[in-house]
Parts: structure tokens; sequence; C-alpha cells
């Protein structure tokens, strides 16, 4: 496996500019903020599918607010040559019930399992499955923890793209997320 490093500095320079969306987000809002992004990128996630994994978690979103009466104030979506990414503010002051809410659409189907809902608190922390003590995610491919899985390079980049493009397949048709 080589090391490119003109394509290391470009995910660099794109997360830099993910920051300064989030901080510029957080600063117009002053509310906590969702950020919806793709799980498993460097799998070989084409934009298509990042694209159809956020829109899936946008729309479980709208409807869970919806329901529990949540309303959102301010939605924008930022592309670059790594990241698609949707941040939204919502009128809820409670950033651990986004948290549950979020969590709780990660968890309802297998969709759900490749999207990646942050909550961010007001002074920029993020709200982890850690600091929340919820279980840590589980592999796409096993049973395991899907951080211990990618730390230790337990399955190949095959098994990860082949996990996901199945995923995607069998959500494409009938499969969406329930309420």
């Amino acid at each position: 496996m080589s090391f490119d490093i003109s394509e290391s500095k470009n995910n660099l320079e794109d997360k830099f500019k993910v920051a300064n969306h989030l901080n510029i987000f957080l600063r117009r809002n002053s509310v906590p903020i969702i950020m919806i992004s793709s799980r498993y990128l460097k799998y070989g996630l084409r934009t298509s599918n990042a694209r159809y994994i956020i829109n899936c978690a946008i729309e479980a979103i709208e409807l869970d607010f919806s329901r529990r009466g949540i309303k959102i104030s301010s939605f924008k979506i930022y592309e670059g040559q790594s990241y698609y990414i949707a941040l939204m503010s919502t009128d809820c002051m409670y950033p651990t019930v986004l948290k549950k809410i979020a969590m709780n659409i990660e968890h309802r189907s297998r969709i759900g399992s490749l999207m990646d809902i942050d909550v961010i608190d007001i002074d920029a922390t993020s709200l982890t499955r850690r600091i929340c003590e919820i279980e840590p995610r589980k592999c796409i491919i096993c049973d395991d923890y899907a951080t211990e899985c990618l730390r230790h390079l337990s399955h190949k980049e095959i098994e990860y793209e082949d996990a996901i493009n199945e995923i995607i397949s069998n959500d494409k048709f009938g499969n969406k997320i329930s309420a």
C-alpha cells in the first residue's frame, strides 16, 4: 500500500474546511448543531452513495423531529473533494435529547449503520457515545466493535466495499428506516 501525500494533503484541507463550516454554523445559530455525514468514506463510498445515506438520515431526522414537535431552524449542505455533510440546527436546546434521537436513527436499520449523526453542543463539544455512556457501534461485517475492527484492520477493503454496497442496495429496494 503506497502513501499519496497529495491525497493526504487534500483530506487535511477538507477537514479544515469542515471545521470552518461547523464553527461558522455554530456562531450563527448559538444552539446545539447536528452534523450528518456518512461512515466508511475511505472504503470507496461514492459521492452518490454518500448523498443517498445523508438524504436517508435527513428524512428520518425530519420525521422524528416532526413527531416530537422539534423544529429545524437552519439547514445547509457542504461538499468538498473528500466530504459531503449536512449541518442543521433546531429549536431544541438539549443536546442529549438530540443525541438519543440520532443514535435511535442510526440503530433502526442497516442503512443507519452507514450514517454518522453527530451532535455538537454550543461550546463546540461533540457528544460522543462514550460521554453519553452508550455502547460503541458494531462493525458492518462482524459483530465486534467497529472501532476495534478498523484499528486492527480486521477486514479487507473489499469486504467493507461489498458490505456497504449490499446495505445500500437492500435499502434502495424497500428496506427504508422504520419509524
